[in-house]
């Protein structure tokens, strides 16, 4: 017998759409009120644990809903167009916060940093040049952005898709794939665009001692194919000792996840980098 979905509480359905629309509302001047932050992920190398770079977090804190669930500020900020702005901040930001650590922070010099971006920003044939004027403007050498990309990103439009990739890519800048192996269609993506670094979903990482799980064959076989096109790999999501053992039995290089820091406001990265840095 087909068993019906539960039901929701109809009260609960009216407020989380007014939630919504308050969120869509609000998001237009989040940026111009102050209510947007970045926070900073670090990115190791393993076995040792020394930083390699950062992935840039954006935080809303919304003085009514507190802290917004990074899902919900996207989804309110490309409906409403605020992503433009808000994507433009996010990139400026955190350029110019890489180019001063890189440049004050003893051994830092070949840090990069990660950048997400939306569809709407990607899809957008002026953003190669919103990039270039960024890294003029912050001095920062190219190859230390990296560009992350979602599967949702790349699906829309993958002939655009795929030459804003190239544009990108002639900056001198990387291109990653995140949360890879949680859609249909990654490999594709590995075929027809110029990518340079897949970064594998957490999730993969949270089931790897499940007693019958997959996941260890899958993370191996996701290596090796970055390993065979010359792609860097960067697994998600650590956040045990044992994970971390697991996975640099399996050969991986580059994790970032709460083993390592949680995310970092910005005045607190030096620090952390000087009791991460080898001297």
């Amino acid at each position: 017998m087909a068993l019906s979905p539960p039901e929701v509480p109809r009260g609960g359905e009216q407020e989380a759409r007014t939630r919504d629309e308050t969120l869509r509302a609000d998001v237009v001047g989040a940026l111009e009120r102050g209510e947007l932050s970045l926070a900073y992920q670090p990115v190791v190398r393993l076995p040792t644990g020394r930083p390699v770079g950062f992935e840039a977090l954006l935080r809303w804190q919304h003085p009514q809903h507190g802290a917004v669930p990074a899902a919900a500020l996207v989804s309110a900020a490309e409906e409403t167009g605020a992503i433009v702005d808000i994507g433009h901040w996010v990139l400026q930001q955190s350029v110019r916060e890489m180019g001063r650590w890189r440049s004050e922070v003893d051994g830092g010099s070949t840090l990069m940093i990660g950048v997400n971006i939306s569809g709407v920003q990607m899809l957008d044939a002026g953003f190669p040049d919103v990039v270039r004027d960024v890294l003029e403007t912050s001095g920062l050498d190219p190859s230390a952005l990296l560009l992350e990309l979602t599967e949702s990103v790349l699906m829309p439009d993958t002939a655009r898709t795929a030459a804003g990739v190239q544009a990108l890519r002639s900056l001198g800048v990387r291109v990653a794939i995140d949360d890879f192996g949680t859609g249909y269609s990654s490999l594709t993506y590995l075929r027809d665009l110029p990518v340079t670094t897949i970064k594998v979903d957490q999730s993969f990482v949270q089931d790897l001692q499940r007693p019958g799980s997959r996941s260890p064959q899958i993370v191996q076989a996701v290596l090796g194919l970055a390993g065979s096109l010359g792609l860097d790999a960067i697994v998600e999501g650590v956040e045990t000792a044992a994970q971390e053992s697991i996975l640099g039995e399996m050969g991986v290089t580059l994790a970032q996840g709460y083993l390592w820091a949680r995310p970092l406001e910005p005045t607190h990265v030096p620090e952390w980098l000087d009791g991460s840095l080898p001297r």
